[in-house]
């Protein structure tokens, strides 16, 4: 019991003499900075001899040591290039703050001239924080560390952790919520090109992190900048040479449990780096200055085919039936009430499923659709494939170096090289809401499944060359590479058809930007004063490949049940089976009811759906374009702030920039061969090509060559009414006895959306002549007022004069339609 009061005492005792101790302490905080500039001396070491305590200065200038015993004590600063300097008598009380402030003059080196040379880090937390305070505009920023902590692939990723920074699109940066088309953006503080036909905006994901030193927001306009800086800008800076050799090679693997594969994708999969080399491109095989018009079908076309076979203004089968039964007697004149051939007649009316607005024959006629239906054939078949799920993977190798060949002589090399690739899919529902007396009404349902594999490739050179300590010659070289293969799936209500509708979007993209600086800067010191005279000239390419993507609609008829269709229809439908002499639904049992919500999972017939009065069952299009830019830029700058002694700096320049941009984008329309959809004795469009069954089928009727406009021009289908002995006699309207159907097979053809292509090209020439004068100083104007030095004065003028010629042509044609 006595051991245990003991104890207790002792602890007691223990836990006082804790609490008093820590009472009497206390601690010593301050600044450290330099006397003339008024700059933190970060680093300077502060040092309590007495009690053999010290620290150093942080990024703010401050200082701060801490459990010091009450008493007085003598306080010790100094920093290389500094007069170290002390303060004695301080005195420290129990639970307080004693503050003490330096201000250290520069010393005078009393012996030969030493000179210490290094490069300030870059790319780390700190050096970027240094850089904002010491910057003379708002910025912010995110560096190499940060990036890689984050595990960011790209710019874009990265530049939306920078406070006021957003991103449109998941690549575009808008700065304070202004538009992206006032955001400006900056490779190694120089103009970049923008592979985007639409816009002058350069998307971020096209630049690898792997690559990247640091990423500043600018959110501030200063006369060095040029006026497209209105909401701010974004400057993306490449990893420079080391200071010590570098080798790294880096490889990983990833997974995502959510992308569980397998993937389907359009133009026959995938290559694996991205790049297709012109394989789908569309252009390639359609004449540049030809339009595809099923309906104006050129004078030249196989002129002379048929050499011995005469020419007929041709009427439609419409007119024929308007004669013969009398509705309209003038319909076609070249025939009597009976539907004969008038002989001898001058004046034939043209008929308007043929639009014979030429003197052509059926045979010209239909082995120009037969060339149209090649064209869409032959190699451009864009079918789906699905592939089998890949692991994501990331590579980079980063080499260099700096060497030292002689005392006043350095250079050094970086270069890497990265690729990442990625499998997403993506479900995504989305709905616009209405309200209506009070409530909220929901307009527009849709649910959209996309599969896409990314790729994006980067690799930089950078080569630095350094003489006499104070002349720097730099070249950057950066090539960026990214490509995009989609397949995406819409399913839900649209505003032109009048059931739910499902939408197929194959899409395809690559963008490509290379770029070229040569830099250099020159620095010297003349009684005190600073001088920097730096200059740049720099060439690029952002370059745009868009070979082959189209869409195609349908509507959806979901009154279907499996328990109702026989065995022939329950064939069809992907989510019904043929059972126990029964059709039923072989879906999760929760799916097997009809939801509006789950149209996808439905047993639904999907109709083909023609877009306006001209039957257009599908859209393709390809794009092509680059930007062009050449720009030097000259800047001289003075600095007086060791002659004044205080912060006084002067800044001019100029720049003289040249950028041409180039984008076409041709549209087309697939239909069925004209007229051939509408007439009877074929029965339309076969339900084959008509309907799709499941997801997997949609689209897919435009893979299949046998449903394409087919001709044969070895098989006799002279006019009847012209020749009444032709094999032919029913060719008005097409089919019935078996030649006709072997000499020409409906289907599918593509022709120019005429109307979209007027404008669907534009040549743009960009020319920019600035200069400009700043000047930061402090509002006190000297040494001594300490209150309005904290105020500093930075601006200046800017003259910038901008002129642009914009040219918009038809792509086709390259007739000019708007200047």
């Amino acid at each position: 019991m006595n051991k245990i009061k003991l104890l207790y005492i002792a602890t007691t005792l223990s836990l006082f003499s804790i609490v008093f101790s820590e009472q009497k302490i206390g601690k010593i905080m301050g600044t450290v900075i330099d006397s003339s500039s008024k700059e933190f001396l970060i680093g300077a070491s502060v040092f309590i001899r007495e009690i053999e305590v010290g620290t150093t200065v942080d990024t703010e200038g401050r200082y701060a040591i801490f459990n010091i015993p009450p008493g007085e004590y003598k306080l010790e600063v100094s920093y290389i290039g500094y007069e170290s300097q002390a303060k004695e008598n301080i005195v420290v009380n129990f639970d307080e703050t004693t503050k003490v402030d330096f201000e250290l003059n520069i010393s005078e080196l009393k012996s030969d001239e030493i000179l210490v040379r290094g490069r300030k880090k870059t790319g780390t937390s700190s050096s970027l924080i240094y850089d904002q305070k010491k910057s003379s505009r708002i910025q912010d920023g995110i560096g190499k560390e940060q990036l890689a902590k984050m595990g960011d692939s790209n710019v874009a990723e990265g530049v939306k952790r920078i406070t006021g920074v957003t991103l449109v699109d998941n690549k575009f940066a808008i700065i304070r919520g202004l538009p992206d088309r006032y955001t400006d953006t900056q490779l190694n503080n120089s103009p970049i090109t923008s592979p985007e036909p639409d816009k002058k905006a350069v998307p971020l994901d096209m630049f690898p992190s792997d690559i990247i030193e640091n990423i500043i927001a600018v959110k501030t306009a200063t006369p060095d900048l040029p006026g497209s800086f209105a909401a701010g800008g974004i400057i993306v800076k490449t990893k420079p040479y080391p200071e010590k050799f570098v080798l790294k090679f880096k490889f990983s693997v990833s997974d995502n449990t959510n992308n569980k594969g397998p993937f389907n994708l359009g133009s026959d999969g995938y290559n694996f780096f991205g790049y297709d080399s012109k394989k789908k491109s569309l252009r390639k095989y359609l004449p540049d200055h030809e339009i595809l018009d099923n309906n104006n079908i050129p004078d030249d076309w196989n002129s002379n085919i048929f050499p011995d076979f005469q020419s007929y203004d041709l009427c439609s089968s419409w007119d024929i039936y308007q004669v013969q039964n009398g509705i309209n007697s003038d319909a076609c004149s070249g025939l009597d009430s009976n539907g004969n051939v008038i002989e001898n007649q001058s004046d034939w009316t043209f008929g308007s499923v043929y639009n014979s607005s030429q003197s052509i024959d059926l045979r010209r006629k239909y082995s120009y659709y037969d060339n149209l239906s090649k064209l869409s054939t032959n190699n451009l078949i864009y079918r789906s494939k699905e592939i089998s799920k890949v692991y994501p993977i990331s590579l980079g190798l980063s080499y260099g170096n700096k060497l030292n060949p002689r005392k006043d002589f350095e250079w050094g090399y970086f270069t890497n090289v990265t690729f990442g690739n990625k499998f997403t899919y993506d479900n995504i529902y989305s709905t616009q809401y209405s309200r209506l007396a009070g409530l909220l009404i929901e307009d527009q349902p849709r649910n959209q499944i996309t599969n896409a594999y990314k790729t994006n490739l980067g690799a930089n050179l950078n080569l630095g060359f350094r003489f006499k300590n104070n002349h720097l010659l730099k070249y950057e070289g950066l090539y960026s590479h990214n490509s995009k293969n989609q397949l995406k799936y819409i399913f839900g209500e649209w505003s032109n058809i009048d059931t739910e509708g499902a939408l197929t979007n194959y899409y395809y993209v690559e963008n490509q930007i290379l770029s070229h600086s040569l830099s250099g800067e020159s620095n010297f010191k003349n009684n005190k004063v600073e001088h920097i005279l730096d200059w740049n000239i720099t060439n690029g390419v952002a370059k745009r490949y868009e070979p082959f993507n189209r869409r195609y609609s349908y509507e959806i008829d979901d009154s279907w049940d499996c328990e109702d269709l026989n065995e022939a229809d329950c064939a069809m439908f992907s989510a019904c089976s043929w059972q126990n002499n029964g059709c039923e639904c072989v879906l999760p049992e929760n799916e097997c009811v009809e939801s509006e919500s789950d149209t996808w999972n439905e047993a639904v017939r999907y109709e083909l759906f023609g877009h306006s009065g001209e039957k257009n069952y599908g859209f393709i299009d390809y794009t092509d374009g680059d930007d062009k830019s050449d720009s030097f830029d000259l800047n001289y700058s003075v600095n007086f702030e060791e002659k004044l002694g205080f912060k006084f700096k002067f800044k001019t320049g100029l720049r003289l920039q040249s950028k041409e941009r180039v984008f076409e984008r041709r549209q087309l329309v697939l239909q069925y061969a004209p007229g051939f959809e509408s007439i009877s004795s074929w029965g339309g469009i076969p339900d084959s090509v008509k309907y799709a069954y499941s997801i997997d089928d949609l689209g897919a009727v435009f893979d299949n060559p046998n449903n394409y406009f087919s001709f044969n021009s070895d098989v006799n289908i002279d006019h009847p009414q012209i020749n009444p002995n032709s094999e032919c006699m029913d060719i008005l309207p097409l089919g019935g006895d078996g030649i006709c159907d072997e000499a020409v097979r409906p289907g599918f053809l593509i022709h120019d959306a005429t109307s979209n292509n007027i404008s669907n090209a534009y040549f743009a020439n960009e020319d920019i002549n600035a200069a400009y004068i700043m000047f930061e100083f402090p509002f006190g104007f000297s040494s001594e007022d300490k209150i309005l030095n904290k105020f500093n004065f930075i601006g200046g003028l800017r003259w910038e004069n901008y002129k642009m010629n914009l040219q918009a042509y038809n792509p086709i044609s390259n007739e000019i339609v708007q200047e």
